[in-house]
């Protein structure tokens, strides 16, 4: 039994470092195969000033939407105030880019929401919530 229990443990450790060893291996991956592998490609092309501005502003905002959902509002109110820091947000951004930026990220951002009403669908197949 115990010679059993030996060789399962030594060949469940040789299948476990061979694994490893197969995943250090592999290739990373390229910023856009990462990007094609989460279903969601941005055409939004930022130059390296607009970069951390960009971040900032959507973290801060990302902050104020967490914030705002922990909050005690009304379901009501709270998609009122989500609203508000959307267009908060367009403005900002639509600051730090060009035109044609502005145009890519307003097209992303309508992708992002048809996938997200896509998802909403997915999560609740019975109607329920």
């Amino acid at each position: 039994m115990k010679k059993i229990v030996l060789v399962l443990s030594l060949a469940f450790a040789a299948t476990n470092l061979f694994a490893q060893e197969n995943a250090t291996v592999a290739q990373p991956q390229t910023k856009a195969e990462a990007t094609q592998d989460s279903g969601f490609k941005t055409t939004l092309v930022l130059k390296t000033d607009q970069q951390s501005a960009y971040r900032e502003i959507i973290k801060r905002y990302a902050i104020m939407v967490r914030d705002l959902r922990k909050g005690g509002l009304t379901i009501e109110q709270k998609e009122q105030k989500m609203r508000e820091y959307d267009l908060q947000r367009d403005a900002e951004v639509k600051l730090l880019l060009t035109p044609e930026q502005f145009k890519d990220y307003l097209n992303d951002k309508e992708e992002r929401a048809k996938r997200s009403v896509g998802l909403q669908k997915k999560q609740h197949p019975l109607g329920t919530k």
